[in-house]
């Protein structure tokens, strides 16, 4: 019995760069902070590892609050293949301090009027 076999072998893809490269870091309420995959689809966004549901396009616009400091991957799948993970961007965003008013009200001097 003979038989012919196909088989395809899909390469894996190259591991996406991630732009800019930080480290970076920025004060909360600055404007949001864009990563840029140059993987062209395909993309799968990290933050500290673990995926980050939904960020799957070629950016990723971080918000600026002190809970979004991380560190930031992405990963390519092409054809059910992973590529290797990215560089990783280090992102802090500083909170703003907090300020506590201080009121202070002038002395009351007695007066004595003369005459």
């Amino acid at each position: 019995m003979s038989g012919t076999s196909v088989v395809t072998v899909t390469p894996i893809p190259t591991t996406p760069n991630v732009t800019p490269a930080g480290p970076l870091v920025v004060c909360e309420g600055s404007s949001s902070i864009v990563l840029t995959s140059d993987a062209a689809s395909g993309n799968q966004w990290y933050k500290d590892g673990s995926p980050i549901g939904g960020a799957t396009a070629t950016t990723l616009n971080i918000t600026t609050v002190p809970g979004n400091s991380g560190s930031y991957t992405v990963i390519s799948t092409v054809s059910g293949c992973a590529s290797a993970v990215s560089n990783a961007v280090s992102v802090t965003i500083d909170a703003l301090p907090l300020v506590t008013p201080v009121v202070t009200r002038p002395r009351l001097r007695s007066a004595v009027a003369t005459r």
